[in-house]
This record gives structure tokens, C-alpha cells and sequence, in this order.
């Protein structure tokens, strides 16, 4: 937990701090990188149409 201000905290208190806040954002910066990723696939799947791959044009919007 996060100490209030003015509240003193030990030092283990603070050592536990920032190794949960460092696997949280292990865990959002793998997040980030996959949300990345699935962007740039939708981008790559919304830029194509009939002319620029192999999909038939009545499928174009």
C-alpha cells in the first residue's frame, strides 16, 4: 500500500512497493506490445482492397 503523506514507511515496506509495481508493469508494458501488434494488423487488414490483394472487388466498402 501506498503510505499516505506523512506517513514514514520502512524500508522493506518500500522494497515490496516497487517490486509490485515492477511486475505490474511487466505485465502492462507485454500488454502495450501486444495491443501493438493487433494495431498494426487491423491497419494492414483496413488498408486492402480489391486493387492491393486478392479479394474480390465486390468485397470493397
Amino acid at each position: 500500500m501506498i503510505p499516505a503523506e506523512g506517513e514514514q514507511s520502512t524500508y522493506g515496506e518500500l522494497a515490496a512497493l516497487v517490486v509490485t509495481l515492477t511486475a505490474r508493469l511487466d505485465v502492462l508494458e507485454t500488454r502495450v506490445a501486444e495491443l501493438e501488434a493487433e494495431n498494426a494488423e487491423l491497419r494492414r487488414q483496413l488498408g486492402m482492397n480489391s486493387r492491393s490483394s486478392s479479394k474480390p472487388p465486390s468485397s470493397d466498402g
